[in-house]
């Protein structure tokens, strides 16, 4: 099941015949608030058996045994932005701008936690800022963090909201993430790991370090210390057993001016104390990380584009190099046997499914204009959505089947509703499946696919004659940064040799057949010297070519840039005006040949 949100309310839709079933209905209405258009966000429970909603009046609670439609519990807060179950579905967070009424002193609690089936209220706390509102508990909610109006990292134990159990104090704290599972380390039962950043001052090094719960001394008790220079936020990702966690440290200005997404560097950082830095073969920026759900393995996206992929272990050894591609996204599917690679946002939306336990493709396909995707439960099927307000034009969402099968397509009109949100219902336990490589049938999209015809330049448009366009892609692509994957390197060694190479394989060979062959020498070196002649520009109108290749690639980023309103530094200008050139360049190279 879906559950969408927009301008007409709470809506559903849903597969005929189960989870597993190819076929979908049309969507349904839910709940009392169908029609109201000041619906700001609904969430499912972990399990799926709760769905709330706020329509601008109240927040709605409904269970599955109405099939969502009739609420079980509502709760007072009409100004709610954010909301949250706990993971065992036993509460409820809503999160409400922080504001100060006239006439008072002081604002309300923007935090509160209610019970989530009676509609109850628990406790209620200040959080100003929304980009930290949400408390993190563990997994089995044994433990609660919230972050305290003095910069305190607090913790509530077994549900007990009226006294703090525990507090660290850490000056300069910015952000803190709490791991969701409880894990064995250095001699406990149990251990609850929190990661903490604390930026530089005064040109000193950052610090991303590792307490265990319940040892929150600051200065005796770190597990785990890891340094960076020049960041100024840092983001953790959890494995899957909350053991292991990735840093991902960024500074917002690169001053060394390669990268306009800030300076970014990977770290390593485990329960029990172990760190390292994740040596990525590629500069430029990280884009996506993702840990397998199953195993101790994390994909990494990252590079100027076209950006690479590559798998990791805890050791952080490389296990798989992805190449090279059009894309900004790793998701693994929750049973962690298929790996989505994908491009979105300002990328065209290509998709690529790989089999984990193969390393092999198992489909390719485009989802132009998606704002969101998103893994069904059962790892099956994808859903890709377009969304206001990111886009206004063509809002709504398309279900896949892992195959690239389109399964079901859902469109708004045009000018009529918005499309802000969609989500899948959660499930428990959905069991693991062999990957299939036959593609099942699906329906055909009601709009056609854009075109895939390759770009020309406005300057060799018109000015290539006919039947040389397709070498001249051929040339491009061969030349351009494109690696291919690790599996497709290996089964490549009967790819052609390069010219150098090639010459000197000829040259063995005739000096081999001389010293065997007595009276074929001359005619071994004749065949040697008409190959060398035969084999094409030199090794170095190669490189040169490569290079220039490269700046064209790096122009029509910036191109790309200009164009969605991004400001461009001199350089990054000066850059744009040498296009001719280049183009210029690249053919008199090729045709030289």
């Amino acid at each position: 099941m879906l559950c969408l949100r927009g301008s007409f309310g709470i809506e559903t839709a849903e597969q005929e015949g189960g989870p597993d079933s190819l076929k979908w209905q049309k969507s349904t209405k839910v709940g009392p608030a169908e029609t109201s258009k000041n619906c700001k966000c609904f969430c499912f429970s972990p399990s799926g058996d709760m769905l709330a909603w706020c329509n601008g009046e109240a927040v709605h609670i409904a269970d599955s045994s109405s099939d969502f439609s009739k609420p079980s519990a509502s709760v007072s807060a009409a100004r709610t932005s954010f909301m949250a179950f706990s993971p065992l579905g036993s509460t409820l967070a809503t999160w409400e701008v922080y504001a100060v009424k006239q006439g008072q002193t002081e604002a309300k609690h923007n935090l509160n936690l209610w019970d989530a089936k009676t509609g109850k209220h628990i406790a209620g706390f200040t959080q100003k800022k929304a980009s930290a509102w949400q408390p993190q508990w563990t997994k089995d909610e044994a433990l609660c963090y919230l972050r305290s109006p003095n910069n305190e990292i607090v913790v509530y134990k077994d549900g007990d909201f009226t006294a703090v159990d525990k507090r660290l104090s850490i000056a300069k704290l910015v952000s803190f993430s709490a791991s969701p599972g409880n894990v064995g380390g250095r001699g406990q039962e149990k251990a609850y790991p929190v990661a903490c950043f604390v930026p530089g001052h005064k040109g000193g090094p950052g610090f991303g370090k590792m307490y265990n719960y319940p040892n929150f001394n600051a200065e005796k008790d770190v597990i785990a210390n890891k340094s960076f220079f020049n960041a100024d936020m840092m983001d953790v990702e959890w494995s899957h057993d909350g053991r292991q966690a990735l840093l991902l440290s960024q500074a917002e200005v690169d001053k060394s001016g390669e990268s306009y997404y800030g300076k970014m560097q990977l770290h390593y950082i485990n329960n029990s104390g172990d760190t390292a830095m994740v040596e990525l073969s590629k500069n430029g920026p990280v884009y996506s990380i993702s840990w397998n759900p199953t195993r101790p393995e994390f994909c990494v996206v990252y590079g100027f584009m076209p950006a690479k992929a590559t798998v990791f272990n805890s050791k952080c050894d490389k296990v798989f190099d992805y190449g090279t591609g059009s894309r900004n996204m790793a998701l693994y599917n929750p049973q962690g046997n298929l790996l989505l690679l994908g491009g979105f946002g300002n990328l065209r939306g290509n998709v690529e499914i790989w089999s984990e336990k193969e390393r092999k493709e198992v489909a390719k396909f485009d989802a132009p204009d998606s704002t969101d995707v998103r893994w069904s439960p059962s790892g099956k099927f994808l859903m890709t959505s377009t969304c206001a307000p990111r886009l206004r034009v063509g809002n709504g969402f398309r279900v896949y089947h892992y195959s690239s099968a389109l399964l079901h397509e859902h469109l708004l009109g045009e000018g009529k509703d918005e499309l802000w949100e969609v989500a899948w219902r959660n499930e428990q336990n959905c069991p693991d499946f062999n990957v299939s490589y036959a593609k099942v049938q699906g329906i055909q999209p009601k709009h056609a696919q854009a075109s895939k015809v390759a770009y020309v330049p406005p300057s060799m448009r018109n000015k290539v004659k006919p039947g040389f366009d397709k070498g001249l892609q051929n040339v491009l692509k061969m030349l351009s940064e494109d690696e291919p994957a690790q599996n497709a390197k290996a089964s490549s060694d009967e790819k052609p040799l390069s010219k150098a190479a090639q010459k000197n394989k000829k040259r063995k060979e005739a000096k081999a057949k001389a010293a065997t062959g007595g009276g074929e020498q001359a005619q071994a070196q004749s065949q040697a010297t008409s190959a060398s002649t035969a084999a094409g520009p030199p090794a170095d109108n190669e490189k040169a070519l490569r290079k220039l290749n490269q700046r064209l690639q790096q122009i029509q980023e910036l191109k790309q840039k200009q164009k969605e309103g991004k400001p461009l530094e001199i350089n990054q200008l000066e850059k744009l005006k040498s296009e001719q050139e280049v183009l210029k360049k690249i053919q008199e190279l090729k045709l030289g040949a």
